[in-house]
């Protein structure tokens, strides 16, 4: 059970902290692979597979209107497929999405083999330019033995099952339900996920975050993400409060525009980092922001210069890390929910997963302390930077 850190084609030569895609991929004792993503380039993903692989993928995907264009486009990416790797037979399942402004933005892959069962939760759409040079983060479960008596009870297991099970897909049900026959007691991790709808029971989003983190107050929470949406008021003080942490202690890794023009692609980085900068609501939200800024560097691992696509939460005391959270969710109440206090339920719109780890040996990407932005530092945004060369 581990966490790292993907390839970087630039920088890496082997490395224990990082693994790539065809390392996911690579071994042929797989029957079925389920993928659950935002975004897929099938031909480019099938061709990581070893040559002599013969295996069923169940792809997931989110689509939001009737007409699913996002399937249509998948279907044709099948056919390219078929033509090219005839022993990897892709079956493609849909879920409607809530409403216009939600994602299917988990990222998961299980593997299932004769005896055993393997799964990953990680940060990379599947497409090649997540997981070229954008920093990644991976999270890999150790090898779940099959067995043919009672297994231990695991919490993992049942979040995990009943996160599957909100999908409504029947191949997905199938797969949950078969958990029951694996042994997961090897897994001392916790799910952290977010499904769509309005809920009572803390098991999702913000909720669930401030149920598991209750008892751990820390000296500072840092939010590394890739993306900021247009927030309420009171979204960044409930966030903090979820984390356990005054607001004046809760900092925001996001690259400014200097961190991504020296990044290794360059200005072609920013086109998965996500922030907007058109509006005067948006500048007033950014000067809320601005306090809680710290930059994209002093990292671990030669990761300076690998724009994230990285989401991670972590409670730092003594300069230690107290808890990790690796996740696929960015700072928006369309990942973490919404209060409604008059029903008492917590609306989420978008499908999020990632995963928390509480003891044991704790990641820590950056070192400490964090940088603060300059007085002449700018957060990356699109409109920004198209503002600067118009």
């Amino acid at each position: 059970m581990s966490f790292k850190l993907t390839k970087i084609e630039a920088l890496d030569g082997y490395s224990v902290y990082t693994v790539g895609l065809a390392d996911l991929l690579a071994n042929t004792a797989w029957h079925t692979i389920y993928m659950f993503n935002y975004m897929y380039d099938l031909p480019w993903v099938v061709s990581h597979f070893p040559p002599s692989a013969d295996i069923d993928m169940h792809v997931i995907y989110g689509y939001k209107a009737s007409a699913n264009q996002e399937g249509k486009d998948l279907e044709a990416g099948k056919r390219e497929c078929a033509r090219h790797a005839s022993k990897i037979r892709l079956h493609l399942h849909g879920v409607r999405l809530i409403n216009q402004y939600a994602t299917h933005h988990s990222k998961i892959m299980i593997f299932v083999g004769a005896s055993r069962l393997q799964i990953v939760i990680h940060t990379a759409n599947m497409i090649e330019f997540d997981w070229a040079n954008m920093t990644q983060g991976v999270w890999i479960s150790p090898l779940l033995e099959r067995q043919d008596v009672p297994t231990p009870h695991s919490r993992f297991r049942g979040d995990f099952t009943r996160y599957l099970m909100a999908y409504n897909i029947p191949a997905v049900t199938k797969l949950a339900e078969s958990f029951t026959n694996y042994n997961f007691s090897g897994i001392h991790d916790t799910l952290v996920a977010s499904v769509p709808g309005q809920h009572l029971k803390p098991w999702w989003g913000l909720r669930r975050l401030k149920q598991e983190l209750a008892e751990l107050h820390v000296e500072e929470s840092i939010c590394q993400i890739s993306s900021i949406a247009t927030l309420p008021q009171q979204f960044l003080p409930k966030l903090a409060s979820c984390l356990n942490c005054p607001l004046s202690e809760l900092a925001v890794v996001y690259p400014t525009m200097q961190n991504i023009q020296e990044s290794l692609n360059g200005w072609q980085s920013g086109g998965s980092i996500h922030l907007k900068r058109k509006t005067t609501a948006h500048d007033n939200q950014y000067d809320r922001l601005a306090p809680h800024l710290r930059q994209w560097k002093n990292l671990r691992h030669a990761r300076d210069r690998a724009a994230p696509h990285i989401k991670t939460y972590t409670g730092i005391t003594d300069n230690q890390a107290q808890y990790f959270l690796l996740t696929s969710a960015n700072l928006s109440t369309q990942a973490w929910g919404s209060e409604n206090p008059k029903k008492g339920t917590i609306y989420i719109q978008s499908w999020e997963c990632g995963v928390l780890r509480k003891h044991g040996d704790i990641p820590l990407i950056y070192n400490l302390p964090l940088v603060p932005y300059g007085p002449q530092d700018k957060a990356w945004s699109i409109d920004t930077f198209l503002a600067s060369v118009s």
